[in-house]
């Protein structure tokens, strides 16, 4: 192995592995839930009764946001700096535009159902799948605007770490770094409720649906696939958050003992920190106060 090569970070559940996994589950998911909707009784994006706008544009959105954009946005942030040589300043900017189009998604997903339900005339926010979506809602948006305000404008951080009364010569990179474990907890708790948001709407959508043959039938596929769907959502959420948490581990300073690194590991990894901070400090001042963020 040579030394500017990514260090094996512990195991199956490494930031190596589980990518691929994710993106798999990801491509399979996508092809069942095309499948599924096929099975539903107003396909794809046709009118409902009375010109209503489809249902559909709801689950298409909001599972585009929250099982297909938003674990890339987590796998290129906390496994393409480490494992695949991205640079932290451009993992930043990918990270963030993806999360700029899964939020747009997810708003366009909320007028759909919020149109749907009034050319329907059913009252909205009425059952634990909208108020969990409502909760995920503003933990996302509560998520954009910190990480807009702290992670690109400095103005607005630069304000933050005048103002922190315990320590006046706190600096922008510090206040940054103090600030990421909050960030980094309700991003995962947002993308966590999303996902859980998203299999309770397939089981509710599941509770409505009937066989079309013959409604006291259980295993058509209208009433199969949604489990497919669940077991994908519940395998792709996994894998993202086992990313997040091998990189956590492996940054941590007693790293060898709780992964039981070799001593020929921990050389390859004190070599690889090596090559990996020469590389950062020709990437200039702005990189490297971000470095850790």
């Amino acid at each position: 192995m040579s030394p500017s090569s990514p260090t094996p970070q512990g195991g199956w559940w490494s930031p190596g592995h589980l990518p691929g996994v994710q993106r798999v589950s990801t491509l399979v998911f996508v092809v069942v839930f095309g499948m599924w909707l096929e099975t539903v009784p107003s396909p794809w994006f046709e009118r409902e009764a009375n010109g209503v706008v489809s249902f559909n544009y709801h689950p298409v959105c909001m599972t585009l946001a929250f099982v297909v954009l938003m674990p890339e946005a987590i796998v290129v942030y906390a496994d393409g700096e480490d494992g695949r040589g991205i640079t932290h300043v451009n993992a930043k900017r990918i990270h963030t535009v993806v999360h700029c189009v899964s939020t747009l998604f997810l708003l366009m997903g909320l007028m759909a159902i919020f149109a749907n339900h009034k050319g329907h005339n059913i009252p909205p926010m009425y059952s634990a799948h909208s108020w969990m979506g409502l909760l995920t809602t503003i933990l996302v948006g509560l998520q954009a605007l910190v990480g807009f305000g702290v992670y690109f404008f400095k103005p607005v951080v630069s304000s933050l770490a005048s103002a922190d009364a315990t320590n006046q010569t706190l600096s922008v990179s510090e206040l940054r770094k103090n600030i990421m474990p909050y960030h980094r907890f309700f991003g995962c708790a947002a993308f966590v409720l999303g996902l859980n948001t998203c299999i309770s709407g397939f089981v509710e959508k599941q509770a409505f649906t009937k066989c079309a043959i013959d409604p006291t039938y259980k295993y058509c596929a209208a009433l199969a696939l949604p489990n497919v769907l669940v077991v994908l959502v519940a395998t792709i959420g996994s894998c993202s958050m086992g990313i997040v948490y091998a990189r956590h581990l492996n940054r941590r300073p007693d790293r060898a003992q709780w992964v039981h690194l070799t001593p020929e590991e921990q050389r390859e990894d004190a070599r690889s920190a090596l090559m990996s901070a020469r590389q950062r400090r020709a990437r200039g001042t702005e990189e490297i106060e971000d470095l850790e963020y």
